[in-house]
């Protein structure tokens, strides 16, 4: 082999649609926000969960984005444990906000929803790929990767 795969990391989950939520949770995220839904975006194809994951545009002009899952999923969990740990980082660690959670039982399964402030931002693309930013120059100063093995 040549190397290591080249995945688009743009697209690595399949995530259900908006409409897939229980009506329950749809209701419960509105009233923890405070206001109607008005729009849904298009799931976001990265990641790695196959939890919902789209912008959502509310009723009093805001945009947020938001996570979702059941809890017969791994990122039901992961879903909380954000929501517990985000607010807890230093300023200097840039994430977004945590805006708000919800929770809802839809027949046998609870799910759990997190709402963060939404950015405007992307998948840079291969993990590990050389770059020009500052972060990446500083960061490859103080921890250099590691040597090729000699063959």
């Amino acid at each position: 082999m040549g190397g290591p795969p080249l995945v688009d990391y743009g697209a690595t989950s399949a995530r259900p649609g908006w409409d897939s939520l229980p009506g329950s949770l749809q209701h419960a995220l509105a009233v923890a926000l405070g206001t109607e839904i008005a729009e849904a975006g298009p799931s976001v194809g990265s990641g790695f969960t196959g939890g919902f994951a789209a912008p959502l545009k509310l009723a009093d002009g805001r945009e947020v984005f938001v996570k979702a899952a059941d809890d017969s999923m791994h990122p039901y969990r992961a879903y909380q444990r954000e929501a517990e740990i985000v607010p807890q980082l230093p300023p200097a660690v840039r994430v977004p906000e945590i805006i708000t959670t919800a929770h809802a039982t839809d027949k046998d399964a609870k799910w759990f929803a997190i709402a963060s402030a939404k950015i405007d931002a992307r998948m840079r693309g291969r993990p590990g790929r050389p770059t020009t930013s500052r972060w990446s120059r500083r960061t490859a100063k103080r921890w250099p990767p590691p040597s090729p093995r000699a063959r």
